[in-house]
């Protein structure tokens, strides 16, 4: 495909499935990638003929030191060549390494961004440069994880009115060509070929595999079913819908609908009202994923009036007698205490604080530093037991933190840590003969730290898809 029949589908995808009006104002995000420079310069062909007014918005992480400063000029670079105002913002990451997941942290933050900028310029559209490929990577990605068919439902040309994806249906391969045709100058992400992201895994092993062995169209088959299971996934939400208009009894934070009816439901049904009551007090589902919705349908035949499950953005379920109740309630409901006993390697969900852990072993050459992300942990292997408790806090729990030279109460160290009261039941801890060796979300054992003469590595993650 030649870079006029490229320009021809853009325009097309724009003035069709992208709803764009001649004369609109679009903010373009442009983070100076191949996908997104591509864009840029397909928007800057087009903006005559449909008359569109273009400002760019360009945020520097500041994650890969010269890299990201390298490809802020580029894109201001491009701009201003193009003759289009361009919006750099700047985001200081290190308070956002807390979070038990930088990537879904980074996301929210630019999204954030992207929709202030455009509110406060009196842009209608925001251009975002997902592609093809990156639609099929998603699918393989949400299957691996075991999404249901919801989570294998494509992304859209067009969403919340606003985003709009105008490369959807064009290859990485056709915008790469698009670039070298063009001359185009773009900033080349090397964490896209570490191994250590399971997407780059994805991207760079399974795809090449699956088209060498199996289908040479991968990309194209895995596009295509993407969209299938979306519009056959719209059907099943307005019939579920319409069962949710009928039954279910909503408030601003609350919502219930009745247990008697949602059991005589086949189970597909139940998942996909269990989707529409999550969102209505979450006003998104991307966090609540399969084994959530499980977790909920193995509940609902053991009903006691004390069983809550606690879900993803804060949000509750209680099983009545007579109800399933889904609500937000901050931080204030009680953690049940819970205590599993595990066997390395594994991997777990936690039902009573919806989260999954991940305890594998690896070699000391596999570790990569994440400083300050708790979400993380290593520890030396070969002073911990093959078998080990996996449970949340104690009274009387004692810890030696990391560098410290001697145990202090738990209780102690969360407070120095300036971890919140209501969040301290929700921590899992691992622990091996009776000793602590590491809490997710806090640290780890000063005694089993990872040394040069260590030979296996224990790496305790939570699973954050």
């Amino acid at each position: 495909m030649n870079a006029n029949e490229v320009r021809n589908i853009f325009l097309n995808n724009l003035c069709s499935v992208c709803e764009v009006k001649p004369g609109e104002k679009i903010l373009i995000a442009c983070s100076g990638g191949a996908d997104s420079i591509a864009m840029l310069h397909l928007f800057y062909k087009i903006r005559d003929e449909m008359k569109l007014d273009l400002m760019v918005c360009h945020i520097n992480y500041g994650l890969r030191g010269m890299d990201s400063e390298r490809d802020e000029r580029i894109v201001l670079s491009a701009c201003k060549e193009f003759g289009i105002a361009c919006q750099v913002r700047k985001m200081s990451v290190e308070k956002k390494y807390q979070s038990s997941n930088l990537e879904e942290t980074l996301r929210e933050f630019r999204y954030a961004v992207f929709y202030e900028e455009a509110s406060q310029n009196g842009c209608k559209k925001i251009a975002v440069a997902h592609n093809k490929n990156d639609q099929a990577e998603t699918f393989l990605l949400n299957l691996l994880r075991g999404a249901g068919t919801e989570g294998l439902s494509a992304m859209t040309y067009r969403s919340d009115n606003r985003i709009i994806r105008p490369l959807l249906n064009i290859s990485r391969d056709e915008i790469m060509e698009y670039l070298e045709e063009n001359k185009l100058l773009y900033g080349e992400d090397e964490t896209n070929y570490s191994m250590t992201f399971t997407r780059n895994k994805v991207r760079n092993m399974l795809i090449p595999y699956l088209q060498k062995e199996f289908n040479p169209s991968v990309v194209e088959v895995l596009f295509s079913t993407s969209f299938i299971f979306k519009d056959e996934g719209t059907i099943l939400n307005e019939i579920c819908q319409k069962y949710m208009n009928l039954w279910a009894k909503k408030e601003a934070s609350r919502i219930s609908f009745p247990l008697e009816i949602m059991t005589c439901f086949p189970v597909g049904i139940q998942r996909r009202i269990i989707r529409l009551l999550y969102k209505h007090v979450a006003h998104s589902t991307r966090r609540l994923h399969f084994r959530h919705i499980e977790a909920i349908l193995k509940k609902l035949n053991t009903i006691h009036k004390e069983n809550v499950l606690h879900l993803p953005n804060l949000i509750r379920v209680r099983m009545r007698n007579d109800a399933v109740v889904f609500y937000s309630k901050g931080f204030y409901d009680k953690i049940e205490k819970f205590e599993y006993r595990m066997r390395v390697p594994v991997r777990f969900f936690i039902e009573e604080v919806a989260e999954e852990i991940e305890l594998s072993i690896i070699s000391p050459v596999e570790i990569k530093e994440m400083k300050n992300c708790t979400s993380v942990l290593y520890v030396d292997f070969s002073k911990c037991a093959q078998e080990l408790t996996i449970r949340n806090r104690r009274n009387g729990d004692e810890f030696k933190p990391l560098g410290a030279p001697g145990r202090k109460k738990l209780k102690d160290y969360f407070i120095n840590k300036k971890i919140a009261r209501s969040e301290r039941d929700k921590l899992i801890i691992i622990e091996s003969r009776g000793t602590i060796v590491g809490i997710l979300g806090a640290g780890i054992h000063d005694d089993y730290k990872v040394t040069e003469a260590t030979n296996k590595v224990l790496c305790m993650r939570l699973i954050n898809d």
